[in-house]
Formats: structure tokens, sequence, C-alpha cells
């Protein structure tokens, strides 16, 4: 299935997205079309301000958009 823009996605309400590589780029490409789709969508990434900033930016945008940042440091795998 290929999606063109954020309008050729159903509607997404009562899922949750997780999207990694949300702060920029592509990551925040489909972060943005997801939440617009009305999927509820978690950032997770290792820099809160950049996730932060992030989901302040989709909401610009979409201003109903359930986007939160998550704390998610998978730099070390030592438990």
């Amino acid at each position: 299935m290929r999606f063109n823009s954020e309008f050729d996605i159903p509607d997404l309400t009562g899922r949750t997205a997780l999207v990694t590589g949300a702060t920029g780029g592509l990551g925040w490409e489909t972060g943005r079309m997801l939440a617009h789709a009305g999927a509820a969508v978690v950032l997770p990434g290792r820099d809160e301000e950049e996730g932060v900033q992030a989901g302040a930016g989709i909401r610009r945008l979409h201003p109903a958009a359930k986007v939160r940042f998550e704390a998610l440091d998978l730099s070390s795998l030592s438990a």
C-alpha cells in the first residue's frame, strides 16, 4: 500500500503509532501524517528537547494531534 499524502491514509483513530527517528526527516513526516490520520503518536528518543520540539511542530500543524515524547536510550544494551 502506498501513501502519497496524509489524505491517503485511512482513519487511525484509536490506534497508537511508535515512530522512531521522528525528530526530523522521514520520521517526522511519518509522525505528522499518522497524527493527521488520528493515531496517537509516540516519539521515542534520547534527546528530550528535540523530541518535545518535534511533537510541538506536529501539534502546530494538527492542533488536535495526540503526540507525546518518551525517553528511550538504546545506545547501551547492558542490563
